[in-house]
């Protein structure tokens, strides 16, 4: 047995309500492009004013709809989807159709409930509408019902209650409840059956539904009559009436009544069978009549025509559209070739500006380098300079000084005090012998300060006899190494020899338990590699690092500069430090 299903879905319903002339719905048809304004301006009106009398017409659609008035509904919503196509007004085309089907499933016409179903979806489906493509879910399940289809009406049901999970669709889930209720009664599954009815009459009970009340007390009676329990079912459809009454449900009153006859002729009791069945003709033969019949096909032949009318219309809008569109989209592609031809043109002056800017530009950067290279490297050399005067001056004071003042004093111990010949004699080898030490140490510090004579000698030479000068008087072995062909600058000679002096005295102030020296001089292609390395306990690499702000490195880069040099630092292979100098012998000038 088929359980009739809620008819009329929720949608919104109530929009702002306008008046508009008929004289707004003329079609717009004009020949002269030359008037876009004028024509874009009745294309709005136009849209406006369909919009707003659509509104009037889909609310006088919900009213005769409630009043059981099923023909004038249909008449009034038909209108109102003409209007809202004519507006482009996909959404409300889209509710106003469900509501066509609705009216259908009323009038049990079912092909063409399923047929505007359909078409509603499609509308739904374009514009992401989810709201009510469970709507029309619902009311696909409806179909499948009615064909006894009860497999293919619970998916649908089933789908559209996911998307009525919040409280502002509590009316949509309310009819998935009791459509899912009574699908499980005609398929005999009667307590999946009340379960889903009694929670869906839980919530239409707190929100006073009478509209579904009436439906659902109609679906657990009829559970009761299939369990043979007449009383119980007689009871709830008595309640059905009441609330049907109430609200003026026609389609469940109907229902009703045939079965309360149904009841009492299972009693039987076939009188009161009998007046029922009576009140059941009643309700059913309100609802639809041959008459009907033929009016409600020949609104939908109207409705069709127009529905041709209205499309007809609406190309030849387009049409012209498109055609202001072409050629709105020349001008605008005139002006667009202008600015763009102007912005290369711009694009090209600034680019050029630029490029001249930042030749200039990098130009004085690199001049401004080259004058501050210059500075720091004469600054430093002059801070060397100075340095070497002060360690000359330091020198002569504490070697040569005392070693002075000593002499003079046994000189003039000599020339004052009488002595014997051999006193004399002993006097004069002490006299010599510090005026032979303030002579080498004059000697030494003038090799220090300077090697003999950078022209006549060679690299090698000068380096030898600084090894010399400064480990004559102590126990440290030196080593001098080399395979080169010694034809260079004064200025490299020069630059190496002070490199040199540096290092070997950080070793002497820093390397401790240091007994060797080595300096390697090897010529490799177009550079000169010189390596000094000690065997003692000297400074680690992570303090040389630290210590690179020190006048003494600061010295030796300086130098390295002249003459395109670099120094490195690693442990040497007898446990002491290794430092590697590589000078270009084919310098590049720069730019």
């Amino acid at each position: 047995m088929l359980v009739c299903l809620i008819f009329l879905v929720v949608l919104p319903a109530k929009f702002v309500h306008a008046q508009a002339s008929t004289k707004d719905f003329e079609p717009l048809v004009s020949k002269d492009l030359s008037k876009e304004k004028n024509l874009l301006q009745r294309i709005n009106l136009l849209s406006k004013s369909a919009k707003f009398s659509a509104d009037r017409y889909y609310d006088l659609g919900l009213e005769s709809y409630s009043n059981n008035d099923y023909l004038t509904a249909l008449k009034y919503w038909q209108t109102a989807y003409i209007l809202y196509s004519k507006s482009r007004n996909l959404q409300n085309q889209g509710r106003t159709m469900l509501h066509i089907a609705n009216v259908y499933f009323q009038i049990q016409d079912a092909e063409r409930y399923k047929q505007y179903t359909k078409n509603a979806l499609a509308i739904f489906l374009e514009i992401n509408d989810t709201i009510n493509i469970a709507v029309s879910y619902i009311n696909l399940g409806n179909y499948a019902h009615i064909i006894d289809e009860f497999d293919d009406a619970l998916v649908f049901y089933k789908k559209a209650l996911k998307t009525f999970s919040d409280e502002d669709q509590i009316s949509n889930r309310l009819t998935c409840l009791g459509n899912i209720g009574g699908t499980y009664n005609d398929m005999l599954q009667f307590d999946l059956g009340r379960q889903y009815l009694e929670e869906a009459e839980l919530i239409a009970k707190s929100i006073g539904d009478k509209q579904f009340l009436s439906r659902n007390s109609y679906n657990i009676a009829f559970i009761y009559f299939e369990q043979k329990d007449y009383q119980s079912c007689i009871k709830l459809l008595e309640q059905a009436i009441v609330y049907g009454k109430e609200v003026n449900n026609y389609h469940y009153l109907a229902l009703a009544y045939k079965k309360l006859a149904d009841c009492y002729t299972a009693l039987g009791n076939y009188k009161q069978a009998n007046q029922f069945l009576v009140l059941h003709n009643d309700y059913r033969d309100s609802l639809l009549s041959l008459e009907k019949s033929k009016q409600f096909n020949l609104a939908e032949i109207k409705f069709n025509k127009k529905l041709d009318e209205n499309r007809i219309e609406l190309l030849e809008l387009e049409k012209k559209q498109n055609e202001l569109l072409i050629l709105k989209e020349k001008d605008r592609s005139k002006v667009l070739s202008l600015f763009l031809v102007l912005l290369v043109l711009l694009g090209v002056i600034i680019f050029i500006s630029a490029m001249f800017w930042f030749k200039n530009r990098q130009k004085n950067i690199m001049i401004e380098q080259r004058q501050l290279l210059q500075r720091n490297h004469m600054d430093a050399i002059l801070k060397s300079q100075e340095d070497e005067r002060k360690k000359l001056a330091r020198d002569l004071h504490d070697s040569v000084g005392q070693k002075l003042t000593g002499l003079l004093f046994k000189t003039n111990e000599a020339l004052h005090n009488e002595k014997t010949e051999a006193e004399e004699k002993q006097q004069l080898r002490v006299i010599k012998s510090l005026a032979e030490d303030c002579y080498a140490e004059v000697r030494t510090i003038s090799h220090q300060m300077m090697p003999r004579a950078i022209q006549e000698s060679s690299l090698v030479d000068i380096l030898n006899d600084l090894l010399q000068a400064t480990f004559k008087n102590t126990s440290i072995q030196y080593f001098l190494h080399s395979n080169i062909n010694d034809d260079y600058e004064d200025k490299i000679k020069l630059s190496i020899y002070r490199i040199c002096q540096e290092l070997i005295n950080n070793i002497l102030k820093h390397a401790k338990a240091c007994k060797e020296v080595q300096v390697s001089l090897i010529q490799n292609s177009q550079t000169l590699i010189i390596m000094v390395e000690n065997d003692g306990e000297s400074t680690s690499i992570e303090n040389i690092a630290a210590s690179s702000n020190g006048i003494g490195i600061q010295n030796i880069h300086a130098r390295l500069d002249l003459i395109q040099g670099k120094i490195f630092f690693e442990s040497g292979e007898f446990g002491g430090l290794r430092a590697i100098i590589r000078v270009n012998l084919n310098p590049t000038e720069n730019v």
